[in-house]
Order: structure tokens, then C-alpha cells, then sequence
């Protein structure tokens, strides 16, 4: 799944440019990070969507049929046709696609974003998957992550993104019924930061050596807010502004007073939060002001056995009382 990564990176600038649909979907009444008790874990795992041989596998026929769905959209981005590549997503107003901080509601809303910002489709490049895996959660519905990386023939740049994707047995056909996506032009210092290889920051310049350090510590104090069960203190770390984007698997909140009801709703009791364990964190300063951050991690609960691991993605910026996540995606399954 691919972003709008060919036209003078049109998705960064503005929050604003497609703003929130109110009410497409519903604020969670039950914790964000609740114990999943559906089929867990990736049953599908490969660099390239091909099909999965095991015939005795019970999930062959709908993962094959999902890798079908993504071959397609990979074969009809490289051969710049938009229409065929569209016909992989569902063909409804109610299909959610997010790119970084804009997002589309309704098939003719994405379609008519694409034809704009791709009006000389040659401009598209060529898409490469990098790894795919899919998880059945239930008979009709699975989610997907997608790694993948866009070069153009014209320039020497390219962009390397992930898409999360939601898709769902349509008339006995599976769609793409939602996928966020996020991307940054490929560089060759990678992550400035990588907690399991921390060393790689030490040749970095000193101003932004001290903005990463500033940037893991507003991490670590968000999952020390997390384990004391202080929504008020984890919610510090994100901008306070109604412009805020942030989506947890299939919600998605505008705003850091629709986040924060939704905290305080969701944790009636603060102490079912768990208690989070990073596992990896990763960082990457693309301006002075502005950093992208991975985090790794899983959360238990004192009363169950079940944990439930997970990926934040999120875009960080640097405002005059310091850093602040600005947009974030979360994606998690129980293991």
C-alpha cells in the first residue's frame, strides 16, 4: 500500500488539508489496549505476497487469497494503472484510509486524491515489498503489515513506508476496508537512535545528539505515566491541540481533548492499563524541529496470564516547552 510519496511529500505540511470526519467511528467504551481473544499472532510472514503451499493449512485459501489481493496492488502501482490499483480497496463511503496526518473517507474521496496529486501517473516509480504479514482475526476479516519502498527512475531519492490494513470478505471477496500508512524519504543514516544498538548516536552533532536524548526520555516518561496509571501524565506528552491525530488499530481520534475523554472513558479503572515493557525504540530527526520515533512493546495485566504485544509509530515535533508527539499509530495482537 502506498502513499502519495511522488509529489513534494503533499502529506506533510498540513493536518488540515483533509480534515477529521466526525463520528466514523465510535470512541472506545472498553480499554484501548483490551485482551483480544481472536485467532493471534501472524500466520503469514514473507518478504514477496506469494502463496502459502500447506494446502493442510486451515488458513491457506483466505491468505492466499489475501496475498492475491496485495500482488495486485503492487502489480497495478508499477504499472501506474490508478484505477486497477483502486479496485483492490472497498468501494464504499465508508472504507478509511489515513496517510500520515491526512486521511480520505469513501472510495471516490481517495480516488479523486489520487488522480490529483498523480495526474502524470509515470510520476508513481516502482513499488518493492519489503515484508508482509497477515493475520486471520476472524472468518471475513484479517489484518496486514506492510513494509515497502517506492524508487523513481527520474531522481535518486526514494521512500521507504508501512502500511497497517484492515481487509474484510466483501461478497465473498476480500477488500482493503482500511489502512493507515507512513513514510519517509529513505536516508543513509537510518535511525539515529536505536535502543537495542544505542552506540549509533554517539557520532551524531550535539544538538541533535540532545534532541534524541530529549525525545527517549519523553518516551520513557510516557510509559512510566502508563505503569503508574496516570492518564493526565501520559497525555502530557502529546501536543494539546484540537489537530492532533492519533490511531489505535481501528479508532482514530482529532483532537487532544477527544484522546483524552477517550482515556478516561475507556480506563473507568485506571489500574486494568497494565503495565507496558518497551522493547525497542528507534529515532530519527528529519528536521530541527521535527522526528519520527518506533516504539516496541507489550503490555500484562496482573489479573491474566494474556499480554498483548504491539508498534507505535509516531511523528514528533519541537515546539518552545519542548518535544511532543504530534500524530501517532498503534497496532497490537496477542501473541
Amino acid at each position: 500500500m502506498a502513499g502519495f510519496a511522488s509529489k513534494n511529500r503533499l502529506l506533510r505540511p498540513s493536518f488540515m488539508r483533509f480534515p477529521c470526519i466526525s463520528a466514523v467511528l465510535a470512541i472506545v467504551t472498553a480499554p484501548l489496549f483490551a485482551e483480544q481473544t481472536a485467532n493471534s499472532g501472524w500466520q503469514y510472514d514473507a518478504v514477496m505476497p506469494e502463496h502459502v503451499p500447506d494446502k493442510n493449512n486451515p488458513f491457506a485459501t483466505d491468505l492466499n487469497a489475501i496475498t492475491d489481493v496485495l500482488a495486485k496492488t503492487l502489480d497495478r502501482w508499477n504499472a501506474h494503472d490508478v484505477d486497477g490499483y483502486l479496485s483492490a480497496f472497498w468501494n464504499s463511503p465508508q472504507l478509511l484510509v489515513v496517510f500520515d496526518n491526512q486521511q480520505f473517507q469513501g472510495w471516490d474521496a481517495l480516488k479523486g486524491a489520487y488522480q490529483e496529486v498523480l495526474s502524470n501517473p509515470n510520476k508513481m516509480g516502482r513499488m518493492q515489498p519489503l515484508r508482509t504479514q497477515i493475520r486471520i482475526t476472524k472468518s471475513d476479516l484479517a489484518l496486514v503489515q506492510n513494509e515497502w519502498v517506492i524508487r523513481y527512475a527520474d531522481r535518486d531519492v526514494e521512500h521507504v513506508g508501512s502500511s497497517t490494513m484492515t481487509v474484510q470478505k466483501v461478497d465473498g471477496t476480500w477488500k482493503i476496508i482500511s489502512s493507515y500508512s507512513r513514510y519517509s524519504p529513505a536516508t543513509s543514516r537510518g535511525w539515529e537512535y536505536d535502543s537495542i544498538a544505542p552506540e549509533r548516536a554517539e557520532g551524531n552533532p550535539a544538538s541533535e545528539t540532545a534532541d534524541i536524548q530529549a525525545i527517549n526520555s519523553l518516551l520513557a516518561n510516557m510509559d512510566q505515566r502508563w505503569n503508574a496509571h496516570d492518564v493526565d501524565g501520559y497525555m502530557s506528552v502529546f501536543w494539546k491541540s484540537p489537530e492532533l491525530f492519533v490511531v489505535v488499530q481501528a479508532e482514530q481520534y482529532q483532537g487532544w481533548d477527544i484522546l483524552y475523554k477517550a482515556y478516561k472513558t475507556g480506563f473507568p479503572d485506571p489500574n486494568a492499563m497494565g503495565t507496558t515493557e518497551p522493547s525497542r525504540v528507534q529515532i530519527k530527526r528529519l528536521s530541527p524541529d521535527f522526528a519520527i520515533a518506533s516504539n516496541w512493546w507489550s503490555v500484562s495485566y496482573s489479573n491474566s496470564k494474556v499480554h498483548v504485544v504491539g508498534n507505535t509509530m509516531m511523528d514528533l515535533q519541537k515546539f518552545p516547552d519542548g518535544w511532543k508527539i504530534i500524530a501517532a499509530h498503534s497496532s497490537f495482537a496477542e501473541p
